[in-house]
Parts: structure tokens; sequence; C-alpha cells
């Protein structure tokens, strides 16, 4: 027995029917391929910012504000975008993340000063896909311990 065939209630195993079975990885993926997406844009800008930050003449300091902002971001963004997915469900919530991130990794290479840059990456961090797509996972593996 398989174990997407493999329900466990009461500590007992009973198998699912065939037309309840989930295809657990296919319906993760979205959620995977955000997370990953939302991974390269950061590793993307991190190692770049410096050169960014004296090719327009701007101080080294910002690195530090301009990163700080982002994760501050995230952390509000988790808190508003995991509500967000309780109330309204996960898929809007997703695109409405996805959406964000589109705009402000486009407005993030498009900047031309370090305050900009600042606020658009904290507005990045807002739209984290990571809290909903953590939530989508959980909700399609059904909270297995697996």
């Amino acid at each position: 027995m398989d174990d997407n065939e493999k329900v466990i209630t009461d500590g007992k195993v009973a198998t699912l029917p065939e037309n309840e079975k989930k295809p657990v990885f296919k319906l993760a993926l979205p959620s995977i391929m955000a997370g990953g997406a939302d991974y390269f844009g950061l590793g993307l800008i991190t190692p770049l910012l410096p050169f960014w930050l004296e090719e327009h003449g701007e101080d080294l300091l910002y690195v530090g504000l301009i990163q700080t902002a982002q994760y501050f971001g995230v952390i509000l963004g988790s808190l508003v975008l995991g509500r967000l997915s309780d109330m309204y469900g996960r898929k809007r919530a997703f695109l409405v993340a996805l959406s964000g991130d589109v705009v402000l990794f486009l407005m993030s290479g498009l900047v031309e000063t370090a305050d900009l840059l600042l606020t658009v990456r904290l507005l990045a961090g807002m739209f984290t896909p990571l809290v909903v797509g953590i939530a989508w996972v959980n909700d399609v593996g059904d909270g297995d311990a697996k």
C-alpha cells in the first residue's frame, strides 16, 4: 500500500477509496516553485547590492538597511498574508503574493536611488509567498507527519 493511500485516524490505518487519492507532490508544486522564485530573487539581489550602490554613488550602509527592510517586510507580510489565506483561501492569497512579487521584483530592477530601492524591497518582503505556501503544503498533505 502506497503512503498516498493510507489514512490514519484514531491510531488506525485505513485505505482511501480510489477517487480520494491525492497527488500530493503535484498539488504542492506551485508552493515549492513560488518559494524557489522568492529565494532566487533574494539570492540574486544580495550579492549584487554593494556593486549597485557603488555604481549609483550611494553609501554601502544601505546594504544592511535594504536587507533589514526586506526581512522586516517578510515578518509583516507573513502575518497579513497568513491571515488573508485563512480568511479568503490559499489560492487567492497566493495569487496576491505572487502578483506583488512580480511587480516589486520588476521595480527593484528599475529604481535609481537607494532610498527608493529600500522602500521597494520592504514592500517586496511584504508579498512573501512562503507562509501561504507552507499552509498550502500542510493542507495538501493533510498535516501528514512524513
